[in-house]
């Protein structure tokens, strides 16, 4: 059971991968903006129960970096060092994203050839040092502890202690259980600001095809609404797990229209709240 969640996870995690991957290439590099974490606020109707924790109050919000991140002649490895000389967690959580996507590439072209259109990631990541690789979860981490904006996913998927079989094998481990509380808070601030991956993660969280939380159709609808419209105004191709209109009525008619109606305010409002965020960011 263990082995086919993890493998499941690293198939999901690297399908987004790839696509930040290209994404963070394809464009200019741009400045951490650091905002106050935002919930969204609706009431729910009484007959879908809650089933998470919405928030931990000891996050701290931490200055905007002072990197410049349009500089241009630095290779990646470079950038990473600079990044994580700041010693702000928003920078380090910059850094571990550089890392990642380069290991990715590595992964997914390590068996077949690299294609042309990749060939010059590969070779910006060759400056990516062996310390560096085996340092990313340390950046994470700090992240992590900060409450770094868009830190939620991938504090998820990495797991208590980098093991994500310690949610079956040792479930009621307290600090698994801190753990657990502090990455899914995260993941739903997150997601109710409406970051990609994070609400990628809801989504298939509460279809209950995760062991992060617990199914809730509900939650379901709203986040798979949401996902669905943030990857349409992405213009994204070949999304693992896209929902479709057939997907999403299938989940409408499984709920009272009180309950659509409220997944549908929440989804609103998430991609209100992405939209908001993106103004700010480009200010």
């Amino acid at each position: 059971m263990g082995t086919t969640i993890r493998r499941k996870l690293l198939i999901s995690a690297l399908s987004v991968i790839l696509i930040l991957v290209v994404v963070y290439f394809s464009c200019t590099a741009q400045k951490v903006v650091m905002t106050s974490p935002a919930r969204v606020e609706l009431s729910k109707p009484s007959a879908v129960r809650q089933t998470h924790t919405d928030g931990l109050q000891w996050f701290s919000v931490l200055p905007s970096s002072r990197v410049n991140h349009e500089e241009g002649g630095r290779t990646l490895g470079e950038e990473v060092t600079e990044l994580t000389a700041t010693r702000n967690p928003a920078d380090a959580l910059t850094a571990y994203g550089i890392i990642e996507g380069c290991e990715a590439l590595s992964r997914i072209f390590e068996i077949n050839p690299t294609p042309a259109a990749f060939l010059p990631q590969k070779v910006q990541c060759a400056s990516i040092t062996g310390v560096m690789f085996r340092s990313k979860y340390d950046y994470l981490r700090v992240a992590a502890y900060a409450g770094s904006p868009g830190v939620g996913s991938a504090w998820l998927n990495y797991g208590p202690s980098g093991d994500v079989e310690a949610l079956n094998t040792k479930p009621n481990d307290p600090l698994v259980l801190e753990w657990k509380q502090q990455a899914t808070a995260l993941v739903i601030r997150d997601g109710n600001k409406g970051d990609f991956n994070a609400l990628q993660d809801l989504m298939n969280g509460y279809a209950g095809k995760t062991p992060f939380f617990n199914a809730d159709p509900s939650l379901e609808l709203a986040y798979s609404i949401a996902y669905k419209d943030v990857v349409d105004q992405l213009q994204l191709e070949g999304v693992q797990n896209q929902p479709t209109d057939a997907d999403i009525d299938a989940l409408t008619a499984k709920l009272s229209p009180e309950q659509v109606a409220w997944a549908k305010d929440l989804a609103v409002a998430i991609v209100a709240a992405r939209a908001k965020n993106a103004t700010s960011a480009s200010r």
